[in-house]
């Protein structure tokens, strides 16, 4: 019987994360995750259903005051989209919201820095470069703990042993929830991203990288897993798919 699932999660390098790669196909390519989060990834609806929604439960049950100042870390957070949304988002329903933006590329960074952070009102949005996986080494600019943590297809980059890490350090900083939303390894969504990638993602590395990170996805119980498993956070998680080719796992604090 032929499995709709490759056995293993793929090691393969993307074309993005080659310090060497070229800077306009970088650039060109972060512009395009824009789009690809409004329509593939369902990172909005993540954010509504698990900070928005739980902001503004908090506030409603008086646990925290309307004026609150949310605070959010975005680990590898791209081009920054994601974090404007949310800001602006949270605004519109009267929720006060700093994030975080944290990458490990000083390209990527420059980008955000660029073009995302002159859209964001002032002192809404810090982006910092560093890795999360540094904990206590961590750039001074990411100051724990945050009320929220969020992380869309960051984990995929990350081997098993540096996810463990990545979790533990999470709920180090955390002090309320965790919501990672990544890629779904699966045949079925490697073929049907391939189809659209050859029809819209053109003149980037989007087309390539997109396909390698479905392959570095994972299976929920994957998920399950690393986040219970020896080194991995206490408190249960939340794991389960969503469409299109998603895999949501949730941690509360």
């Amino acid at each position: 019987m032929i499995s709709l699932y490759p056995r293993r999660r793929a090691t393969a390098t993307e074309l993005m994360d080659d310090p060497e790669s070229n800077r306009e196909l970088l650039e060109r390519t972060l512009g395009q995750f824009s789009h690809i989060n409004r329509l593939l990834t369902r990172s909005r609806t993540v954010l509504h259903r698990e900070l928005l929604s739980d902001m503004e439960a908090r506030v409603r049950r008086a646990e925290v005051p309307r004026n609150h100042r949310f605070t959010v870390l975005d680990a590898g957070a791209g081009g920054c989209d994601l974090p404007l949304w949310l800001i602006d988002e949270g605004r519109r329903r009267g929720l006060t919201i700093h994030v975080t933006a944290v990458d490990a590329d000083p390209r990527v960074v420059a980008y955000a820095k660029r073009v995302a952070l002159p859209q964001a009102a002032p002192g809404t949005l810090t982006i910092v470069e560093g890795s999360v996986l540094a904990g206590a080494g961590a750039p001074s600019a990411v100051t724990p703990p945050f009320d929220y943590i969020f992380a869309n297809h960051f984990l995929h980059h990350l081997t098993d042993d540096q996810i463990r890490q990545f979790l533990k350090i999470s709920r180090e900083l955390c002090r309320r929830r965790i919501v990672i939303n990544d890629l779904l390894r699966s045949w079925v969504w490697l073929w049907l991203y391939r189809l659209v990638a050859q029809l819209f993602l053109r003149g980037s590395f989007a087309r390539n990288d997109g396909a390698v990170s479905i392959l570095k996805g994972f299976r929920p119980r994957e998920l399950a897993a690393l986040c219970t498993g020896e080194g991995g956070p206490a408190q249960p998680c939340r794991v389960r798919r969503m469409l299109p080719g998603r895999v949501l796992l949730v941690i509360d604090r």
